[in-house]
């Protein structure tokens, strides 16, 4: 049994140096996962220390439980902000990674990951460890806030109880 797979046409693009694919995989990186990685932890980091600074305005009116209530509010989106931030770093850092290496292995040797048994599941799981980060933000704020949570189910109530509600009434 053989496997076939799909590949792209990069090697025909400049007679096989390997040039043209080298710089799509690097800029592929750099702007799909470096540049938005640095900027996630700079905003997330700028955020996180920013929500943590008491406010400069003046809260000496707040009863002390009220101020202690909104410090651990804040410092709440703060660990959410950042648990958000190194869920998408975790999660597409692997698939980066491999093509980012794989690409360069080829620049110093003639065999190259692609060729192998296990570049098929191994870019299976890369993408899938990706992909899953698309669906992870709900479930962290779902984890994370309680506020969040309640309209969380509250829409999922609408969402799948009002079809049947309506249905009844009108029957």
């Amino acid at each position: 049994m053989s496997l076939i797979t799909c590949t792209d046409n990069f090697d025909t693009l400049d007679g096989g140096t390997g040039r043209v694919r080298k710089v799509f995989f690097i800029l592929l990186f750099l702007i799909m996962y470096f540049i938005p990685s640095t900027v996630i932890i700079v905003t997330c980091s700028k955020l996180a220390i920013r929500i943590v600074k008491p406010f400069n305005t003046d809260i000496s009116y707040l009863t002390r439980s009220l101020r202690k209530r909104r410090e651990n509010n804040k410092r709440k989106v703060a660990q959410m902000v950042i648990v958000i931030a190194v869920a998408f770093i975790l999660a597409w850092s692997p698939h980066y990674l491999v093509s980012i290496a794989s690409v360069l292995q080829k620049s110093f040797h003639k065999s190259n990951f692609f060729d192998k048994e296990n570049y098929v599941f191994t870019m299976l799981m890369t993408h899938f460890f990706g992909f899953t980060n698309s669906c992870m933000n709900p479930l962290i704020y779902n984890a994370m806030s309680t506020a969040f949570k309640k309209r969380f189910r509250a829409t999922l109530r609408r969402i799948f109880c009002r079809p049947f509600t309506k249905f009844k009434r009108q029957g």
